[in-house]
């Protein structure tokens, strides 16, 4: 489903819930001409899990500022992360590592004090 039906789509089972301040008949097309223009430029899954929090909480009709506040934080993939999608081995660095990291931390810590 693309974004724009996933709005209105929500926007639908908002309505059914039958919340206090929701829009008329008469203001719901440009009411949902808002909320389009306002979030469709969010991820699909993360605005549905919004979705999902307010319609679990709501008792008033939510503003798309609403919306967007419920929408969860953005995870990068893992594949992403690591590059090449394979979960590292070993998560604890090794010495050699360690001493690279020491290494190049090593003359910023002196300037400031730090000692390692």
């Amino acid at each position: 489903m693309d974004t724009r039906n996933l709005i209105l789509s929500r926007m639908q089972r908002l309505m059914c819930l039958g919340l206090e301040g929701q829009p008329g008949g008469d203001l719901i097309e440009g009411t949902a001409t808002i909320w389009v223009e306002r979030l469709h430029t969010f991820e699909p899954s993360r605005l549905n899990a919004a979705f999902d929090s307010v319609e679990a909480s709501a008792t008033r009709w939510p503003t798309p500022g609403y919306i967007i506040d419920c929408i969860p934080p953005y995870q990068r993939p893992i594949s992403t992360v690591l590059g090449n999608g394979s979960l590292p081995v070993e998560c604890e660095p090794s010495p050699e590592a360690r001493e690279r990291v020491r290494a190049l931390i090593a003359p910023l810590a002196e300037k400031l004090g730090v000692k390692l």
